[in-house]
């Protein structure tokens, strides 16, 4: 049997004449073409290789058939005659066609920053990640009432705990068998059994509640809220202790590794407190002015670096000496946090849609990462040797 295509534009007389001598020919006549994946993500200087096909009547390839391809953006992305499509390196999108006749179908390509290795959807505006000393990573979802559990090895989530209402923030004991998750609209912080999963008992607060930590015994749990208060709870009986009046409501807190501090950043305050964490009296005031935010201490644990979303820079304090230094950034830092070796300091620029790395040695912007979105509380997990990023947009990104 043989296969005679017959264009769109009409019937050709003579091949019409020439098929009906025949006795076994069959004529297919092409009726649209189909492209895909119809919509795809892939890292700079990559590709991708769409599949076209020219289809019958019956929804069939017809294989002697190939449509033609061009791209809206050849500066963002390139096409070859098969389909083949290449980032030319720099950031956008770009739609792919590819024609055969009147025919047309259309495939749309992103190009993403080479930087992230993995982008997981997830819904319910993700903010807050944090990682156990065994590895397991919870993710803050604020619409959704849930803290969902990711397994970076399946780069997967494989759980969700139904906790409060808004919950922001997470944190983990020093073994990793319960977390505590701030319930803002709740005005609780919920207590997370890690090995099944599920929130045990609540905390109740006065005020919504904000960022929360640990002190270095475990026996205490630190929690500011809009009350403009930092309290501590003792754990054994879930209970307050003792409270500290704010100039301002604060959303960050980093408790010293050596125990007997912590530091408060006061957002519009413009400040950070330093604190005795066994008396919530101040011991020193940073006025650095501006909107004081996320913190990050050093490896070494003597230089505490503040974001300043006003002022667009991080703020480098010398803890030996109060000296204050600081480091420019291309936007308003939200949240700072260590890469996975300690050597850079990933700040989220939340409302630029992009986060900005920085080399703690020379005090430079050395790579800007392209999310878009809203990206929020970045934590490491050294032993993958990425960063987690959770990503108010509907999605968390790894980076490398």
């Amino acid at each position: 049997m043989k296969t005679i295509p017959v264009s769109t534009v009409g019937l050709c007389l003579g091949a019409l004449a020439w098929a009906c001598s025949q006795t076994a020919t069959e004529i297919v006549i092409p009726t649209r073409v189909q492209l895909g994946p119809s919509d795809t993500t892939i890292p700079q200087r990559h590709s991708v290789q769409l599949v076209a096909s020219v289809l019958d009547t019956a929804g069939k390839p017809i294989p002697s058939l190939q449509p033609s391809f061009t791209s809206s953006d050849p500066g963002v992305v390139g096409v070859s005659p098969t389909g083949l499509v290449t980032s030319e390196g720099p950031l956008g999108a770009a739609t792919i066609t590819a024609q055969f006749a009147t025919f047309t179908a259309f495939a749309r390509v992103t190009v993403r920053d080479s930087n992230i290795v993995e982008r997981l959807p997830l819904a319910g505006r993700p903010f807050d990640a944090e990682i156990s000393p065994g590895g397991v990573v919870y993710v803050t979802r604020l619409d959704v009432g849930l803290v969902s559990r990711l397994n970076l090895a399946q780069r997967a989530f494989t759980a969700s705990v139904v906790v409060g209402s808004v919950p922001s923030r997470v944190t983990f004991n020093a073994s990793g068998s319960t977390a505590y998750v701030s319930n803002q609209f709740s005005q609780d912080v919920g207590v997370i059994n890690v090995s099944t999963n599920t929130q045990a008992e609540v905390i109740p607060t006065t005020g919504d509640p904000g960022p929360v930590a640990l002190s270095i015994d475990g026996a205490a749990l630190f929690v500011t809220t809009n009350a403009d208060r930092l309290y501590r709870f003792s754990l054994a009986n879930r209970a307050p202790t003792d409270s500290l009046a704010l100039p301002a409501t604060s959303h960050h807190l980093v408790v010293h590794p050596a125990g007997n501090l912590l530091y408060v950043a006061t957002r519009e305050g413009g400040s950070v407190l330093e604190v005795d964490a066994r008396t919530l009296a101040v011991t020193r005031t940073f006025p650095l002015g501006g909107r004081t935010n996320g913190m990050v201490l050093s490896p070494d644990h003597r230089t505490l670096y503040v974001a300043n979303d006003y002022l667009s820079l991080i703020h480098v304090i010398t803890l030996s000496t109060g000296s204050v230094g600081s480091i420019a950034l291309g936007g308003g830092p939200f949240a700072l946090g260590l890469g996975p070796d300690g050597t850079r300091i990933y700040a989220t620029l939340t409302s630029n849609g992009m986060v900005q790395v920085v080399d703690r040695a020379n005090r430079q912007v050395v790579e800007t990462i392209q999310t878009g979105g809203a990206p929020r509380v970045p934590v490491a997990a050294a032993t993958q040797g990425l960063v987690v990023v959770p990503n108010e947009a509907g999605w968390v990104d790894l980076l490398r």
